[in-house]
C-alpha cells in the first residue's frame, strides 16, 4: 500500500495532476502501474531532511519493489512500473460482525481506557 500511495502521489504532484492507476495479480508479485502525463522520469536524489521538498519516495520505492521500471509512452507521458512480493500469508480470515463478537471487542477496549474513579476533595484522617 506504501508503493502504491507514494506512486500516485508523485504522478499526480509531478505528472500533471491527473493519473491512472493499475494493479495486477500474479501468482507471487503484483504488479503497481501508474500512468501520467509527463515524460520526466522520477530521480534518485538527496532527500530533504526539513520535510519540505521530500526525495524520500522513490528511493523507498525500489527499496520496497522486486524492481521497478519507467516507460516512456508513445503520444507522451510515462507509465511507472514497481513488482512487489505478494503475501500468501493471512493475517486473520475476514469475520462479520456479530453479536457475540463486538461487545466482546467493545468492553476490552472499554476496560482498557477506564479513568480512575475521582478522588474525594477532603483529607483523608
Amino acid at each position: 500500500l506504501l508503493v502504491v500511495s507514494e506512486l500516485v502521489t508523485n504522478a499526480l504532484r509531478h505528472g500533471g495532476g491527473t493519473c491512472t492507476l493499475d494493479l495486477t495479480a500474479h501468482p507471487d508479485t503484483i504488479e503497481v502501474a501508474v500512468h501520467d502525463s509527463s515524460p520526466q522520469a522520477p530521480r534518485m536524489r538527496t532527500p530533504d531532511l526539513n520535510g519540505d521538498t521530500g526525495g524520500f519516495g522513490w528511493p523507498m520505492v525500489n527499496r520496497l519493489a522486486r524492481t521497478t521500471s519507467v516507460t516512456l509512452g508513445p503520444s507522451g507521458g510515462k507509465t511507472v512500473r514497481a513488482l512487489l512480493p505478494r503475501s500468501h500469508d493471512r493475517i486473520a480470515p475476514h469475520r462479520p460482525a456479530t453479536a457475540g463478537w463486538w461487545p466482546a471487542v467493545q468492553n476490552s477496549r472499554t476496560a482498557r481506557h477506564q479513568p480512575k474513579p475521582a478522588r474525594s476533595a477532603q483529607p483523608t484522617r
